[in-house]
């Protein structure tokens, strides 16, 4: 009795093979060793099922968006290369640019503080002996080259002081 039972719950050949078959579909369509055209010669002329097409035609699309993936990363990551390359670069400048202005700076504090700096009779921070209007005129025309000058070096390290300071 039991013997028969146990017979009676095993697999049939018929559903052995058929396991068999969607097993070797499987391992077709993951491995993508078969065309939809040679389907016959890898089913042994068999006809293909609708889902074996489905799965086969599913598969090669997904193989052709992973390419096109590969494709998209592969140029951004040189886009990332060159952006880290102009990154650096930049960051080079800026601080050969924040070193100037600091001595820059500097000079400018020790040219103000400084009271032989012509070596005349005269000291140029006296106006009343020079003569106010014409003084004025110099300072101002000073002010304004030395605002020039140092505006856009002067932008960028106050800019850069706060991302970096």
């Amino acid at each position: 009795m039991e013997l028969k039972k146990e017979l009676q719950e095993r697999p049939t050949q018929k559903l052995v093979d058929d396991l068999k078959k969607k097993v070797q579909i499987l391992q077709a369509v993951g491995y993508n060793s078969i065309e939809a055209e040679d389907w016959e010669l890898a089913t042994n002329g068999e006809e293909m099922s609708k889902l074996e097409a489905l799965l086969l035609d599913k598969n090669r699309k997904m193989e052709h968006e992973l390419t096109q993936l590969k494709v998209k990363i592969s140029e951004k990551t040189s886009v990332l290369e060159e952006a880290e390359k102009r990154i650096v670069e930049l960051t080079s400048k800026v601080e050969e640019q924040q070193k100037l202005i600091l001595k820059l700076e500097d000079d400018i504090l020790k040219g103000y503080s400084s009271t032989d700096r012509r070596g005349s009779l005269l000291n140029d921070w006296d106006i009343q002996e020079i003569g106010s209007s014409e003084a004025s005129e110099v300072i101002s025309s000073l002010v304004l080259l030395i605002t020039v000058g140092i505006a856009p070096h002067y932008e960028l390290w106050v800019g850069n002081h706060g991302l970096y300071g």
